[in-house]
C-alpha cells in the first residue's frame, strides 16, 4: 500500500528521527523500517499499532483512510479526505500562495478560477 510507506516516512522526518531511532522504538531493525517506508514490505498488526503509538498518528491514518480532525479553539470535529489532506500539504510549501487563500479565499479563488478560464 503506497500510502503507509510515505506516511510513515513523512512523519518520521517531521519528528526528526532516523529510521534506526524508529526501529529502536518499536523493537524493529532499521531494515524493517526501510522495507515499510519503501512498501516493499508491510508491519504486522502490532508492529503497525507501536509505529502509529510512536508517530502520535491514527492507524487508520496511516492506511490511508480519511482524518478526523478537531478543532481545539470550538470542539468542531469533522472528517477530512485524504486527498484534501494532500492538497493543503502541498499548499502549505508555497507560503505566499498559502496565506493568500488565507487571508482572502473567496478572492484567491476568483483569480485562480479566472486564470483556469483562459
Amino acid at each position: 500500500m503506497m500510502v503507509l510507506g510515505d506516511r510513515i516516512k513523512q512523519r518520521r522526518l517531521e519528528l526528526n528521527m532516523t529510521q534506526q531511532e524508529l526501529g529502536d522504538k518499536i523493537a524493529v531493525s532499521k531494515v524493517a523500517i526501510c522495507s515499510y517506508e519503501k512498501n516493499t514490505r508491510t508491519p504486522k498488526l502490532d508492529t503497525l499499532s507501536k509505529i502509529a503509538e510512536v508517530l502520535n498518528l491514527e492507524v487508520g491514518y496511516l492506511l490511508g483512510q480519511d482524518v478526523n480532525i478537531v478543532s481545539e479553539e470550538n470542539n468542531l470535529s469533522m472528517k477530512l479526505p485524504k486527498e484534501d489532506l494532500k492538497l493543503l500539504s502541498e499548499l502549505k510549501k508555497n507560503k505566499k500562495l498559502y496565506l493568500a487563500l488565507i487571508n482572502d479565499p473567496k478572492r484567491m479563488i476568483q483569480l485562480i478560477n479566472n486564470k483556469l478560464s483562459k
